[in-house]
């Protein structure tokens, strides 16, 4: 359950102007005025402090921001505080499970103590990013274990940005954000999904005539392409897909089959507001969910073929 809470913003790696900049942006873009976070937000940079750290022998002990961070919750009575980045807070081994785990339980004590919870922020690691998968994060496994809930962050993929006819210059301004903790991640339109806006903060000087230009984030939801699709459409398409090519021929399962088997392409003639990217996702939906079933038929030539075959149809109330 979701309620109101004192925030401490803790950034390990910026500057306290930057800081600054970053929360006037976010409050600008979305008309939040001073007085709504007066005595609510709160924020520090406290450069080169940790939670935990290591002496020349290898003996952990906890270090100033631990003692820094239970002053601040206690004396303003914090019930969120953001970590960013983790690498910043300790100061052991990012792979050492044990040490990092101590580094764990350090914030859980923390949090224990003073009923707060901590939002840790961290990198990914190199390679492949895909959404929802928590192996992505970057350091010793035994942070991830050690959460209670992870999200990952993904820009969008040019498969993505073709399924919502997103140009490429706003394909790289749109996120999503996935629940981890599992490797199974929900399609992209049930995604949330984040646009980064640039806000001017109209601090411009003679020196500096631009001011600065600082990023924000807003909701953006994706289109959706299923309300072209009303019943009537959908049965056009799946009686085209069912008398096939020609007589005695099949569309094929494979978006890229040949030109002839291919089944989007039928999607985009009976409803042409659809890109080829949203064609080919009406297909595989479909096939998800037993619209269209694939069997094994013989066509003309008398050669056996994985071959699209309609099961249920749109509008059909009863189980097949």
């Amino acid at each position: 359950m979701h309620h109101r809470c004192k925030v401490l913003i803790t950034c390990l790696e910026d500057s306290l102007d930057e800081v600054k900049r970053r929360i006037a942006a976010c409050m600008l873009h979305h008309r939040i005025s001073p007085s709504e976070v007066d005595g609510w937000l709160f924020y520090c940079t406290p450069r080169g402090l940790k939670l935990l750290e290591a002496d020349p022998r290898g003996v952990l002990a906890r270090g100033a921001l631990q003692s820094e961070l239970t002053t601040v919750i206690k004396d303003y009575g914090i019930g969120l505080v953001g970590l960013d980045p983790f690498v910043k807070a300790h100061g052991v081994p990012e792979n050492d499970n044990n040490a990092i785990d101590q580094v764990c339980i350090v914030i859980s004590d923390l949090s224990d103590d003073f009923d707060c919870a901590f939002d840790i922020i961290s990198h990914d690691r190199k390679g492949k990013s895909e959404a929802g998968d928590a192996d992505r994060d970057r350091g010793a496994s035994s942070k991830r274990d050690a959460g209670r809930l992870m999200r990952t962050l993904t820009g969008m993929t040019e498969t993505e940005a073709e399924l919502y006819a997103v140009s490429d210059s706003d394909r790289k301004t749109l996120v999503r954000v996935d629940n981890a903790k599992v490797n199974i991640a929900p399609p992209s339109d049930e995604a949330m999904w984040f646009r980064l806006v640039g806000v001017a903060l109209d601090n411009s000087t003679a020196m500096y005539p631009r001011g600065d230009n600082v990023q924000a984030v807003e909701r953006w939801y994706p289109p959706d392409m299923w309300k072209a699709l009303t019943t009537t459409v959908c049965n056009r398409i799946l009686d085209r897909i069912a008398a096939g090519p020609a007589p005695g021929e099949f569309y094929s399962p494979a978006p890229n089959a040949g030109k002839k088997r291919r089944a989007w392409p039928v999607v985009q003639e009976c409803c042409p507001s659809l890109t080829e990217g949203q064609a080919k996702a009406v297909i595989k939906k479909w096939l998800e969910t037993g619209v269209l079933k694939i069997e094994d038929r013989e066509d003309k030539d008398r050669n056996e073929r994985p071959s699209l075959i309609v099961g249920k149809r749109p509008g059909d109330t009863w189980d097949s």
